[in-house]
């Protein structure tokens, strides 16, 4: 079952949290934010159609990047939405992680997405540098991913 689109406001919410805890970020004038938000939208996209068509060509550590950066896009995306900057990875982490508990407060399966959609990111990154996993694992994983970019994006698109 698909979760239903994730409420603005609480994603706001979960990301002012997570920020106030970030070791970086800086504070964005809105232009640069809105700017900086169409970009990361317009390359996660760009990321997602390259995963699908690497997991067609059967290219699944190409696949496994990929869904991986469409992640960091979209995290990156709703922190411009709020007007901030974040480019660490390590941020980028705990943001996520931050995120996924509080909306997860609210909404359990909405959470429980971006939990999954997380964990799958982490362990296809960890396959691009490593070759660690069995090919027909990757497709599912690739699929985890892009149902929280999605979750994410919905929230985004409130803010255009």
């Amino acid at each position: 079952m698909k979760n239903l689109p994730l409420d603005p406001a609480r994603i706001r919410e979960g990301i002012r949290i997570a920020l106030a805890e970030a070791e970086e970020g800086r504070d964005l004038d809105p232009t640069e934010a809105a700017t900086r938000r169409v970009r990361f939208r317009e390359n996660g996209a760009y990321d997602r159609k390259v995963a699908a068509v690497c997991l067609r060509q059967d290219d699944h550590r190409l696949a496994a990047k990929k869904s991986w950066a469409s992640f960091a896009n979209a995290i990156q995306a709703v922190c411009a939405a709020e007007g901030v900057l974040v480019t660490w990875d390590r941020d980028l982490v705990r943001i996520s992680w931050r995120l996924m508990s509080h909306v997860r407060e609210a909404d359990a399966a909405a959470g429980n997405t971006l939990d999954r959609g997380f964990m799958a990111g982490q362990t296809l990154l960890q396959h691009f540098h490593e070759d660690i996993l069995p090919s027909d694992f990757v497709p599912s994983l690739v699929a985890e991913v892009m149902d929280a970019v999605a979750l994410l994006d919905s929230a985004v698109c409130e803010t255009d």
